[in-house]
């Protein structure tokens, strides 16, 4: 994504300056700092395949509601939705599957519960 590239282009310059390898001054980014011990988590209670529903290199930093669907557990053999993952908690979501197969006591997504904003 053109975000994506972005923003490593701009925090490799970033690098770069604050290295003294090139002139000039920092760019200020968006920083979100968060505790890995307050966080909730929305993991399947079964295998399957998983619809997630977050797959953008945007949508990690990005809020999320209590109740939000983050992604779906399909049955492999009936392709029915038998689990819906839905965000614990209000925060930032910083952990996020891909869509694919899934065992059981995989991590499916992970959200910030106290987070700063700078």
């Amino acid at each position: 994504e053109n975000l994506y590239r972005e923003n490593l282009e701009e925090g490799f310059l970033n690098l770069l300056v604050h290295l003294g390898m090139l002139p000039g001054e920092e760019k200020r980014l968006r920083i979100t700092y968060f505790g890995f011990a307050n966080r909730a988590e929305a993991n399947p209670s079964s295998g399957g395949y998983l619809i997630s529903r977050k797959t953008h290199f945007a949508d990690l930093g990005a809020k999320v509601s209590e109740g939000e669907l983050l992604g779906e557990m399909l049955d492999p053999f009936s392709l029915e939705v038998v689990e819906e993952l839905r965000s614990p908690a209000d925060g930032v979501l910083f952990f996020s599957r891909c869509s694919g197969p899934f065992e059981v006591g995989n991590k499916g997504f992970a959200v910030a519960t106290e987070y700063r904003e700078i």
